[in-house]
């Protein structure tokens, strides 16, 4: 088990607005901030959401990532090149990346992020699921892990992890949800979804595997609910183990198979290579074709639609019980 860096500040809180009957009828999200900003950035995001009338029996739990020295600021992990080795390579390459004047390699890669730094984390997370376990007698099945998700270190990556490879916790949660913006313009279709990947995965899947290993767990994760909201560029593509991811229409509507896209790997890695049921795993675009409006994050801000799709998809995962 990874040494867990403690958190510099208590985490912020914010109560569910429904008293429920039982404590165990109540439901809690974790939200884990980006990479350049913090728990106070993300507090809107809760009365947000409680003002949709979605979750008022859920309360809000918003920690600030130990402050790392080396980058001087608050961070889940120390972030790396996006490009330093191949996404199913399980260590670094030992050689420089490629000069602006070198010929391109034939495939994209990125690299494994901070390993230790990933393990704290989701150590620090499996700590703050016990604690609300254990004093509220909550199901762990009704805790959604969620997170901006960011090449720079976003929390989705933690989130993720923690419900793939948390000794206690793996299997057990009642969802994860990542939020993108998008990786922007890139040289190539197949870069941009490594990317993607990256921001929610920033390790090769035989690291995942391993530490599943380590922590006694299957090889396949199964049947995880993920929601996956994305930004720009096209929409990932309906990994090859199923006729389609759910994409399109209103959440929890008619699955919608998509051509392959640039978006495929990133639907991969997760399905493919987790070995998660691709019915479980929901990845909604946002941005072109969709009002052109994009996904807004600053602040904790979240774009109607953005948060329409999400609140209905954790009500969906954390019903109310009363």
């Amino acid at each position: 088990m990874a040494a867990v860096q403690p958190l510099q500040t208590p985490p912020i809180i914010k109560p569910a607005v429904q008293r429920v009957s039982d404590p165990a009828h109540s439901a809690a999200v974790i939200f884990l901030h980006g990479a350049d900003d913090d728990a106070a950035s993300w507090e809107n995001l809760a009365h947000a959401i409680h003002r949709t009338s979605t979750l008022p029996y859920a309360r809000f739990i918003l920690p600030t990532a130990p402050h790392n020295t080396t980058l001087n600021r608050p961070a889940w992990f120390a972030p790396t090149s996006p490009r330093a080795f191949s996404p199913t390579s399980p260590s670094p390459t030992s050689s420089p990346p490629p000069s602006a004047s070198s010929t391109p390699p034939s495939s994209p890669t990125y690299s494994a992020a901070d390993p230790a730094g990933l393990r704290s984390s989701v150590a620090l997370v499996s700590d703050l699921i016990s604690t609300l376990t254990t004093t509220s007698g909550l199901d762990p099945a009704r805790i959604v892990l969620a997170g901006r998700a960011a090449p720079g270190g976003g929390g989705a990556a933690v989130a993720l992890l923690t419900a793939l490879t948390s000794p206690e916790w793996a299997g057990r949660l009642g969802g994860v949800v990542a939020l993108g913006e998008g990786t922007g313009p890139a040289a190539d279709a197949e870069t941009a979804a490594l990317e993607d990947v990256y921001a929610v995965l920033p390790l090769p899947k035989e690291r995942v595997q391993r530490w599943r290993a380590e922590a006694g767990l299957p090889a396949e994760a199964g049947d995880l609910p993920v929601f996956w909201g994305r930004a720009g560029g096209a929409p990932p593509a309906a990994p090859r183990k199923s006729d389609g991811v759910s994409m399109g229409g209103p959440v929890g509507g008619e699955k919608k198979a998509r051509k392959p896209g640039h978006g495929r790997r990133a639907s991969e890695v997760l399905v493919d290579g987790l070995g998660m049921d691709a019915d479980s795993v929901m990845v909604r675009e946002y941005g072109v074709g969709r009002g052109g409006k994009g996904m807004k994050m600053g602040a904790g801000v979240l774009e109607e639609d953005v948060l329409r799709d999400m609140c209905a998809w954790m009500e969906r995962m954390v019903p109310p019980l009363e």
